[in-house]
């Protein structure tokens, strides 16, 4: 899931200087290149819009993380579950089948638990960036 973000970040990043290398933003820079294809003007980025895209995300993935818990909910051990264990044939293979799905879950939400936290501070150290990054251009 950690490559999932990632990825999704490159690609904000990809689409928004893609976007930016096409239209004229903030301060009217163009990207500029040399002779060699250096750059060597880059535009300004709108940070609120990217600020957006990278909340959008957070809301997408924190969805999903509830989306998941419920499901790891509905595959706890249960009455049920050892009825069909002890009585049915094949029953500890059902167990151990739904004990397997139970534990990949727990996993892939642990570690979309730590995507979300991973996203919070990237976004918390990019908007502090972004004020700092604004408070040089207006001295």
């Amino acid at each position: 899931m950690n490559t999932l973000v990632n990825k999704f970040l490159l690609m904000s990043i990809v689409l928004t200087c893609t976007f930016t290398s096409t239209h004229t933003i903030g301060d009217q820079r163009y990207l500029m290149q040399d002779a060699e294809g250096f750059c060597m003007s880059l535009p300004m980025v709108e940070n609120p819009t990217l600020t957006q895209r990278i909340r959008d995300w957070q809301t997408v993935l924190e969805a999903q993380r509830k989306i998941l818990a419920e499901r790891i909910e509905q595959l706890k051990f249960n009455s049920v579950d050892t009825i069909i264990t002890l009585v049915m044939p094949g029953g500890l293979l059902y167990a151990a089948v739904k004990r397997s799905n139970q534990l990949e879950r727990r996993e892939n939400l642990a570690l979309l638990t730590a995507d979300l936290q991973q996203l919070d501070g990237d976004l918390n150290a990019f908007q502090s960036f972004s004020n700092l990054q604004l408070a040089v251009l207006q001295n």
